[in-house]
């Protein structure tokens, strides 16, 4: 059980439980507030569902392939915050249960959106008020998202 590690101190938590297939401890409680790296964090973690809408993510940034193959994970992230944020490339890639409200999110920093969905068949988010004017990747970004039908014009 590593509900309860103090974690307030820790910066980095990129891979941390890359390839964790089985992994399912209740996360909801840590302290990410000082973390600037959550890249591939719960890649391949096919069976992770912790809660994690109260982390706070006001100074990552990056956050590439950090749900990639977390097929079952769906936790609500609507109220991360992500303006220092300048990758999510391949961040849901192959998240195919993932649907959770995106809306909100703050892209304004963002250059990396490359396969940010890839294969996220279940993502439908509204996406529309995205700031993408500093994005120079989004090659494959919504390729195999089948639900995704969001009005970006």
């Amino acid at each position: 059980d590593l509900s309860k590690w103090q974690t307030g101190n820790v910066t980095d938590m990129s891979e941390m439980f890359i390839g964790a297939s089985s992994f399912t401890s209740d996360l909801s409680e840590w302290q990410t507030g000082n973390v600037t790296g959550m890249s591939g964090m719960f890649s391949y973690a096919a069976a992770f569902t912790s809660d994690l809408n109260e982390w706070r993510t006001g100074s990552v940034t990056t956050m590439s392939l950090m749900f990639a193959g977390a097929e079952n994970f769906n936790g609500d992230l609507s109220e991360w915050q992500t303006g220092k944020v300048t990758n999510m490339s391949w961040m849901f890639c192959s998240a195919s249960s993932f649907t959770s409200d995106l809306s909100k999110w703050d892209t304004g920093n963002v250059t990396d959106m490359g396969g940010m969905f890839w294969g996220a068949e279940s993502f439908t988010s509204d996406l529309s008020k995205w700031q993408t004017g500093n994005v120079t990747d989004m090659r494959s970004m919504f390729s195999g998202a089948k639900s995704f039908t969001s009005d970006l014009s």
